[in-house]
């Protein structure tokens, strides 16, 4: 009799401290909790503050406007909703209401591209698609080369 009250004791015993590692558990659990929910109101607080720095620099046209690119001889023309799905995009910024470039005669934004940029560039315009990360970073670090930057690099002679 006295064993089977020792095994039951020992299970007993067993059972509690599973039931304290249990709740120490769950308390541990609970203060994480607690520290994602405050992490979690300091990341909405500073969205919300840089959505509004956002607001005040990036004001897009009407998201129907039709905006056109000449890339390197090649026309494209799409929406403004389309061009602007990246908003910190080169082509998102050119669809403010205040872009950087200018638009030649015809109302086209014209923008030179060499050949490795524009392989890159050109197939997104052309399935509208905003280039992969890897992508743009590629366009971003091309060096450009055109007939002006190569006729600098011969010194000049005077005759």
């Amino acid at each position: 009799m006295d064993e089977i009250k020792d095994k039951y004791r020992r299970e007993w015993e067993a059972l509690e401290k599973e039931e304290t590692a249990l709740a120490q558990e769950k308390k541990k659990l609970s203060d994480e909790w607690v520290s994602i929910e405050k992490q979690q109101q300091h990341y909405e607080k500073d969205r919300a503050a840089f959505e509004k720095q956002v607001a005040a620099k990036l004001e897009f046209l009407s998201p129907d406007t039709v905006v056109h690119f000449n890339i390197g001889g090649k026309l494209f023309k799409s929406t403004v909703s389309v061009w602007a799905r990246d908003r910190f995009s080169i082509l998102a910024q050119l669809c403010t209401t205040q872009p950087k470039l200018g638009t030649d005669g015809r109302g086209h934004y014209f923008l030179i591209a060499t050949g490795s940029s524009s392989s890159l560039f050109t197939p997104s315009c052309a399935t509208r698609l905003c280039p992969r990360a890897s992508t743009r970073s590629a366009i971003c670090t091309t060096k450009p080369r055109s007939i002006a930057s190569r006729s600098f690099a011969t010194p000049l002679r005077r005759t």
